[in-house]
């Protein structure tokens, strides 16, 4: 955009499937080591939907100015900043295993049975999924709830800074800034 500033924008759609995640964590054990295709689901780095921009525009006020208030006060500003936007990560949900009817749990890689859409309905605050969307399998039995079956809250961050540059004489120039 040539003085006015420049602007670099990308998206990046993507999915990342797995059977397990990259930490070895004890989620990844299986819930049921007999049906493979049912541990397959979004690791934990997923993101699908990554926003970033980076951008620099100087304001146009006192552009015309070439001496005087106008210029110093006018003159010289600048917005800058970068912006990233991201889908929040897929979150693995497991119950304590008290599913074998013997009077002891421990804590295991059984899922809870999925009876609603837990993502829908009011999502604020730390109410992020609906709890009551899942529920524990009978006696004996495992959970059909997917791997990971909610998201995370996704991230918005901005980080933009504002700038005043003042020509002091010939090639020498101050400026300030206020990075927020």
């Amino acid at each position: 955009a040539g003085r006015s500033g420049s602007a670099t924008v990308n998206y990046t759609l993507g999915r990342d499937n797995v059977d397990s995640t990259y930490d070895n964590s004890p989620d990844d054990a299986p819930q049921n080591p007999l049906d493979a295709e049912a541990e397959i689901g979004a690791a934990r780095t997923d993101r699908p939907h990554i926003f970033n921009g980076f951008y620099v525009y100087e304001l146009p006020f006192g552009r015309g100015a070439t001496s005087g208030w106008r210029k110093a006060l006018l003159a010289g500003w600048q917005i800058a900043g970068i912006t990233r936007i991201e889908s929040g990560p897929a979150a693995r949900i497991r119950l304590a295993n008290c599913n074998y009817n013997r009077g002891w749990c421990f804590p295991g890689n059984l899922r809870p049975n999925r009876v609603d859409d837990p993502a829908a309905g009011d999502q604020s605050g730390l109410a992020w999924f609906d709890p009551a969307a899942l529920e524990s399998p009978p006696v004996g039995e495992y959970g059909t709830a997917p791997v990971a079956p909610v998201r995370l809250p996704g991230r918005h961050q901005w980080d933009i800074a504002v700038a005043k540059t003042v020509e002091l004489m010939g090639d020498t120039h101050l400026q300030f800034r206020a990075d927020l």
